[in-house]
């Protein structure tokens, strides 16, 4: 991390502390940008997965958060929570011990390219462990607390999808810088010079890189299905 992450929460002068209340989540790819938005709590069960190459999720089609931050209660359900667009994500810690454990953080960029196509997708997720205590803090007014609703999510069925509405009440703002964008700052101007958009950012950088990567194996090789027995 270049810097320790930042968290806040609208209309709520109480100083959290890193590393107490929240700290950064090592997920599978890297962890940086800013998040703000109305809170949103998402509860799951397995959700049924239809395809193998574009995959899509039925049960989550019609969910948009990108103006809001998801809140989840338990890792598990990152592996569905990621697939719907949203400001950023955070995590219940199962153990408050994963608040003082110093992980190593992933630089695996999180855009990918749909086979046979230059669709792409994917996008930077600011993602934070924070305490069951600040969670608990978060739910005031929502008549649950983590406990109760852990109950409830253990009893959900398959494909069962629960949204707790009432959180939308709490904004939260948090940036995470875990990489100096400087570093990149050549890869970025080549990046713009070559697209002809000087407006294009790191994530919009990527999203070229992809597409050019596709356009030159396209040419140099030659492309086919790989059968999945």
């Amino acid at each position: 991390m270049v810097t320790p992450p930042t968290l806040s929460i609208a209309g709520d002068d109480t100083a959290l502390l890193y590393r107490q209340d929240f700290v950064e989540y090592p997920g599978h790819y890297r962890n940086l940008g800013l998040a703000q938005g109305p809170l949103h709590l998402v509860m799951m069960e397995d959700l049924t997965i239809l395809g193998d190459w574009n995959q899509k999720i039925p049960a989550l089609e019609d969910l948009n958060y990108e103006d809001e931050v998801i809140l989840v209660l338990d890792q598990k359900d990152l592996r569905f929570v990621q697939s719907i667009p949203r400001q950023g994500i955070l995590v219940v810690a199962d153990d408050p011990i994963n608040l003082q454990r110093r992980f190593t953080l992933s630089n695996r960029d999180p855009h990918y390219m749909i086979y046979g196509s230059q669709n792409v997708r994917g996008q930077d997720t600011p993602m934070l462990w924070i305490s069951q205590d600040l969670a608990d803090s978060l739910l005031e007014g929502t008549g649950y607390n983590v406990k109760q609703l852990r109950e409830i999510d253990a009893n959900l069925d398959q494909d069962d999808l629960r949204v707790l509405e009432a959180v939308l009440a709490k904004h939260i703002r948090y940036s995470l810088e875990q990489f100096k964008e400087q570093e990149n700052d050549d890869l970025l101007k080549e990046c713009r010079e070559r697209s002809g958009d000087e407006s294009l950012d790191h994530a919009g950088a990527s999203v070229f890189v992809l597409r050019e990567l596709w356009k030159r194996l396209k040419e140099t090789h030659r492309l086919r299905m790989v059968k999945k027995y």
